[in-house]
């Protein structure tokens, strides 16, 4: 049969469904094995004693072949993928004001937010603004050129009206 348990709406990620197969052991399946140590999504399957674990997507369909033509009883779906005891998910969202779009999440203790900043392409309408740049800097360099130029020639001029004593006793 098909998984059809998740919501339409929902990302298609395989849901771990949990059947007893008694005294059977799994000889052939339409997905491949798994081990526990598994932890990132993927259709599969895993056998523990009587207890056979596999992940499925949405609409797809699976089929076990077992060693003995034993009853099986599907108990339901794990929590989390692969009958793991938590679950780490990173997803992510586009937003110009995150502060903002993350308010509905505010009674949500264990739910963070982090900015992750993105390039953007610069606008056509705008596209004089790497000239206007080299005209500021270009402005600033000239400008502070002709300040320093303008304290030497103050400096040189004052210098120039001051008295000046060659006999060497002005220690007095």
């Amino acid at each position: 049969p098909q998984c059809k348990a998740a919501a339409s709406h929902a990302w298609n990620v395989p849901v771990t469904w949990v059947a007893d197969i008694g005294n059977s052991s799994v000889l052939n399946s339409t997905v491949s094995p798994m081990s526990e140590d598994d932890s990132n999504t993927r259709e599969g399957w895993r056998q523990e004693g009587e207890i056979l674990y596999f992940s499925v997507l949405r609409g797809h369909n699976v089929s076990f072949t077992l060693s003995d033509e034993a009853e099986y009883d599907i108990l339901g779906r794990t929590q989390f993928f692969n009958n793991k005891s938590v679950a780490f998910t990173i997803t992510g969202h586009s937003t110009t004001d995150l502060f903002h779009w993350s308010k509905r999440f505010d009674d949500q203790e264990n739910l963070r937010f982090t900015w992750l900043i993105s390039p953007e392409p610069i606008d056509e309408g705008i596209s004089w603004l790497p000239y206007a740049g080299f005209a500021v800097l270009a402005g600033s360099v000239a400008g502070i050129y002709l300040l320093v130029k303008k304290d030497e020639k103050d400096f040189k001029l004052s210098e120039a009206l001051m008295a000046r004593n060659y006999e060497g006793d002005d220690d007095e």
